[in-house]
């Protein structure tokens, strides 16, 4: 995604450009079929510019908090060995069937594998909030040059 930030004629002007996958289910999965493109242009008025600023501001500290306490969690749970997928699902479905004996005694396995799915869930969304906030500090930097 590109997108352009200026001034012209008394208008903060924004185009947003976009291009994406195509993709459809197929016999193999997922199967990449094409791709197609946005073009948006947004004319908005030069005293409403400070309305983009806050919001992109008020969006970059909720990321922040955001992106901190994710890091703070996912740090507990970071130096965890990991498990082949295949050796969990077998666990997850032998603790499922168990006798109550058994879940018991197996209480520290099923904790381990669900610390282990967290800290894979918390990667995931370390990962995409960092995108996040590298695209927000980006349009902050480009509209806070445009409106100068």
């Amino acid at each position: 995604m590109n997108k352009t930030f200026k001034m012209l004629k008394g208008k903060l002007v924004v185009t947003v450009d976009d291009e994406q996958d195509l993709s459809l289910p197929g016999e193999n999965g997922v199967e990449k079929i094409g791709y197609f493109e946005q073009n948006t242009t947004q004319y908005i008025d030069k005293d409403k510019a400070q309305v983009l600023v806050d919001f992109l501001t008020k969006e970059k500290a909720s990321a922040d908090k955001q992106l901190e306490k994710l890091t703070e969690e996912y740090n507990l749970v970071k130096d965890l060995g990991d498990i082949d997928e295949s050796v969990q699902a077998g666990c997850i479905k032998a603790l499922g069937k168990g006798n109550k004996k058994f879940k018991e005694e197996m209480k520290i396995l099923a904790q381990y594998i669900q610390n282990l799915q967290r800290k894979k869930q918390f990667k995931q969304q370390i990962d995409y909030l960092t995108e996040q906030l590298v695209m927000i500090n980006s349009d902050l930097d480009k509209l806070l040059k445009a409106i100068k």
